[in-house]
């Protein structure tokens, strides 16, 4: 198997959740993509994040579902 991020990963699978672990941080969007009032949708590790901004500019992320409808957030 050629040495790749996905071969590294799945060498360590036995502490791994996908192709990454649950406990690292990842980059889901530049700065610059998130805009106040908007909401982006990303999959990381096999599950759906909605990030948005605050009117105070500070970054979050949530689950991509609503509790209520069970939609996404991000449509």
């Amino acid at each position: 198997m050629p040495d790749t991020l996905e071969s590294r990963y799945q060498a360590n699978a036995h502490s791994t959740v996908g192709l990454g672990h649950k406990d690292f941080w990842y980059v889901l969007a530049r700065s610059d993509e998130l805009k106040t009032g908007q909401v982006l949708g990303r999959e990381i590790l096999g599950e759906w994040v909605a990030l948005f901004r605050t009117s105070t500019r500070v970054v979050v992320a949530l689950e991509d579902r609503c509790l209520h409808r069970m939609t996404p957030l991000s449509k």
